[in-house]
């Protein structure tokens, strides 16, 4: 393989030859996702609706940020094999500040919005389909423009659609 050529090895694994002649390499692997809501996001989301957003169902922008987790626990059986790490997105308790800062050195904010719907028959008609290709052309706008260029986080966008019962 050509040097710094990716290609493909067994278990879907991508190698990427460092030598010339493929005697080494790295291994670049799809990592496990997860993803957490900061329980105190919550409070803080209807406190919002109530207070500001009242019966307006347009979406308000909110932050999170994708992190490396430590893998989990290996247990106490050391012929087993090493845990898969992990990739972790969270939206943590301040998202819906301006003033945005990940909360970990390690982590990678990512732009969002968040929609409240108002009743939970409008949530089930929300076309969820429709709300997840909106979001989609969000991002292929901001690469056609070149604003994802500038501004790379733009590439991990996300869109959150709530019904909260605050009745």
């Amino acid at each position: 393989a050509p040097q710094n050529s990716p290609s493909f090895a067994s278990r879907g694994r991508l190698v990427f030859d460092m030598a010339s002649d493929g005697s080494s390499g790295k291994v670049l692997q799809h990592l496990t996702f997860s993803s957490q809501i900061d329980v105190a996001l919550w409070s803080n989301l209807a406190s919002q609706k109530l207070h500001s957003m009242r019966l307006s169902s347009d979406p308000v922008p909110l932050w999170g940020c994708y992190s490396p987790a430590p893998p989990p626990a290996r247990g106490r059986d050391p012929s087993a094999a090493p845990p898969t790490p992990v990739a972790r997105f969270c939206v943590e308790r301040t998202a819906l500040e301006e003033a945005f800062v990940a909360p970990e050195a390690s982590s990678v904010a990512a732009p969002g919005t968040v929609t409240v719907v108002n009743t939970l028959e409008e949530f089930k008609e929300t076309d969820k389909k429709a709300f997840l290709d909106a979001a989609g052309t969000r991002i292929l706008a901001d690469i056609e423009s070149g604003a994802a260029v500038k501004d790379p986080s733009l590439l991990s966008r996300f869109a959150m659609l709530v019904f909260s019962d605050l009745k």
